[in-house]
C-alpha cells in the first residue's frame, strides 16, 4: 500500500502523528533557539519535561499556553541575565509572550509591584497625584 492510499485510509492515526510531531517539533526548535541565543544546550525532552511541570500554563499569568505555535510562548529567565541569572533548566520558565516582555529584566517582586500599581492607577480612574508641569 503506498504511503498516499494509507493516509487517506487512516485520517484519524494520521491527524495522531501530526499533532504529535508538531508538538515535539516545538520543543526541538524551542531547544535550537536557546542554543543560538545563549550558547547553552537545553534538551528538548528537559523544555518539555518543564513544559508538563507547568501544565502547558504561564508561570507568571496562569494563561494556557499553546504549544502548536510559539507566537505566544517564550521562556523567561527568573533571575535575568543582566542580573547574574544563568540559562538552566532551573532557572527557567514557560510564559506567554506579553508577559515576558513587561517583565523584561525586573525580578518577579519589581514586576508584581509594576502590576499593582497599573491596576491601583486605573482603578482611581487613570488619575494621578503626580502634577506635569
Amino acid at each position: 500500500m503506498s504511503v498516499r492510499r494509507w493516509r487517506k485510509a487512516n485520517p484519524g492515526k494520521m491527524a495522531e502523528f501530526t499533532r504529535k510531531y508538531r508538538k515535539r517539533r516545538f520543543f526541538m526548535y524551542a531547544s535550537n533557539t536557546l542554543k543560538q541565543l545563549t550558547g547553552v544546550r537545553i534538551p528538548a525532552l528537559a523544555l518539555w519535561g518543564l513544559w508538563k511541570k507547568q501544565r502547558g500554563r504561564c508561570a507568571l499569568t496562569g494563561r494556557t499556553l499553546d504549544a502548536r505555535t510559539n507566537y505566544n510562548v517564550s521562556l523567561d529567565h527568573g533571575i535575568s541575565q543582566c542580573k547574574g541569572g544563568l540559562t538552566e533548566l532551573g532557572n527557567l520558565r514557560w510564559v506567554c509572550l506579553e508577559a515576558n516582555f513587561a517583565k523584561h529584566k525586573l525580578s518577579d517582586e519589581q514586576f508584581v509591584t509594576l502590576c499593582s500599581d497599573v491596576v491601583n492607577h486605573m482603578n482611581n480612574g487613570g488619575k494621578s497625584n503626580v502634577r506635569y508641569t
